[in-house]
């Protein structure tokens, strides 16, 4: 800042201290108790595994919600994320499955309104902590949905894991 703007402020001395900033000025919590990640939530697969068929994409069942703040993810019926009326903007949209058992080349794909979007695909080797993971920021509008779906090729039928590993999240950036 030119020193004539902070002399014009009424520092003279070229140091800000609390007693120079306007009560008006200052960021307070009250002044951002409007400010959030809002719509945001989080889902799991709940307490049992999804059985995932062979060389086919199948939807990962997000069934048991950990928070949804706009009530905007259906967990019973269609398994999808849907942005609310007047919520269009940027999100954050990340999702992680994990399957203890895999050993297969393995996509994990986020649909957008019916059509696969972005993927992201590794080579699971069997072990306890498979998992593979997946974070975009996407330009959404109101009524748009985002899904999850699984591919693996092992040859049969996996399952993927209910104990926490297997998640879905988002949340809109404040811009």
């Amino acid at each position: 800042m030119p020193l004539t703007k902070i002399q014009s402020l009424g520092i003279t001395d070229g140091t800000i201290v609390n007693a120079d900033i306007n009560a008006s000025a200052a960021i307070t919590s009250t002044k951002l108790s409007g400010v959030a990640n809002t719509p945001n939530f989080k889902v799991r697969r709940g307490t049992s595994n999804q059985t995932i068929s062979t060389g086919t994409y199948t939807k990962v069942q997000f069934n048991d919600e950990d928070f949804d703040t706009a009530s905007a993810y259906d967990n019973s019926t269609n398994f999808r994320f849907t942005v609310p009326s007047g919520q269009g903007g940027k999100y954050l949209i990340g999702t992680q499955v994990g399957g203890a058992s895999l050993n297969s080349t393995c996509y994990l794909r986020l649909y957008k309104n019916g059509s696969g979007i972005n993927y992201t695909y590794n080579l699971l080797s069997g072990g306890s902590d498979n998992a593979i993971q997946q974070v975009n920021i996407l330009n959404l509008v109101a009524t748009d949905y985002i899904e999850v779906f699984f591919y693996q090729a092992s040859g049969s039928s996996q399952p993927i894991q209910s104990d926490g590993s297997t998640f879905f999240y988002g949340f809109k950036l404040i811009e």
